[in-house]
């Protein structure tokens, strides 16, 4: 089922409240284009009139200003959270259209209201996916439905216009989800950049800015190289690429048996705790090899739950990482770990 994302739909009114027909049409706008399904949208990428509305009719780009603001002058990676990415359509959920449906239908019920239910559980069963997280997620999600990621982008661009004009030098670093071939990284980066270069001409401004790819499945390590030729940037979501290294659903493994493996000497570490040299490690280590054969200045670095491990901190090291992302608990002990891996010391959680 797809569910309600309020972050992403409580930017398209004022700070998330107020005019209320500004967000019921733009659910409505978000229903119409899935309603059409994956094939149909990717052949419309052109279309603008039903959508136009998410981005230019009561929009504002207060969380993403908010976010460069807090954390400049440093370079601000800026992505959709996870569920923004993958669940943007507000539905009603799968198990409650399903029951008005079949109570409609039992009771010989008609007219546009019951119409409307049926199509939207047709939608909704069209998207259903039996293994959602190598499903339409990540970067598949923007390619088939541009205008999601398009509204996302036209945000981060306005607050850093907003910000310059202001005597800011904000430098927004675009970073574009489960990318695993070079094309996925070539098109969303030309779709993506065109919304960018807009923003900033309309307002009259010049802002750097990056695209980069988030290096979360094995295959994007081994061709870095052509995903290095339009991406300025690599971030190690190591979370996705354990899960998909091992073959591993992490809440399923956690739940289930990843206790016995490590009790009876399978596994040495939790590989979603400390990151795993042997195979994900290595994995890291060709992509940042074969990234900056192609790109030589190539920034990398590391977003997944390890980043806040010593021993996965020192690892990044070794491997020529230039920043690791943790969890703001974790911020203490990376920067001890990074500055004892700096000093050849052996990391310590003490």
């Amino acid at each position: 089922a797809i569910n309600a994302v309020g972050p992403l739909l409580d930017l398209l009114t004022d700070e998330g409240k107020g005019r209320g027909d500004t967000r019921r049409a733009a659910i409505l706008a978000l229903r119409q284009t899935l309603s059409r399904g994956p094939e149909q949208a990717a052949r419309l990428y052109d279309r603008k009139k039903k959508t136009g509305l998410l981005v230019d009719r009561g929009y504002k780009p207060t969380e993403a200003e908010t976010v460069i603001d807090l954390l400049y002058p440093l370079p601000t990676d800026l992505r959709g959270r996870r569920e923004t990415f993958e669940l943007m359509v507000q539905l009603p959920k799968h198990d409650k259209l399903l029951e008005d449906v079949t109570r409609a239908r039992a009771r010989n019920e008609s007219g546009p209201e019951v119409a409307e239910k049926e199509r939207l559980l047709e939608a909704v069963s069209r998207l259903h996916e039996q293994n959602p997280m190598l499903g339409l997620r990540g970067c598949r999600l923007g390619i088939l439905f541009p205008e999601i990621v398009e509204m996302q982008v036209k945000a981060i661009a306005q607050a850093a216009a907003k910000l310059k004009k202001e005597g800011l030098n904000p430098i927004p670093e675009i970073m574009i989800p489960l990318v695993g071939t070079r094309n996925e990284m070539a098109l969303e980066r030309e779709r993506l950049e065109g919304v960018v270069k807009g923003v900033f001409e309309s307002e009259g401004v010049q802002v750097a800015y990056k695209f980069g790819a988030c290096m979360e499945v094995p295959r994007a390590c081994l061709v870095a190289g052509q995903v290095a030729e339009t991406a300025e940037f690599f971030s190690y979501g190591t979370n996705d690429l354990t899960q998909t290294t091992y073959g591993y659903s992490r809440d399923d493994a956690e739940g289930k048996f990843l206790g016995e493996y490590l009790e009876y000497k399978i596994l040495p570490d939790n590989p979603f705790a400390t990151i795993d040299r042997e195979g994900v490690g290595e994995l890291v280590r060709i992509g940042i090899e074969r990234g900056r054969k192609q790109r030589k200045n190539l920034e990398v670095g590391i977003c997944g739950e390890q980043g806040g491990d010593p021993a996965s901190v020192a690892f990044c090291h070794e491997v020529g990482m230039n920043y690791v992302s943790c969890a703001p608990g974790r911020v203490p002990i990376a920067r001890l770990a990074a500055a004892q891996a700096a000093l050849g010391h052996t990391p310590t959680d003490r």
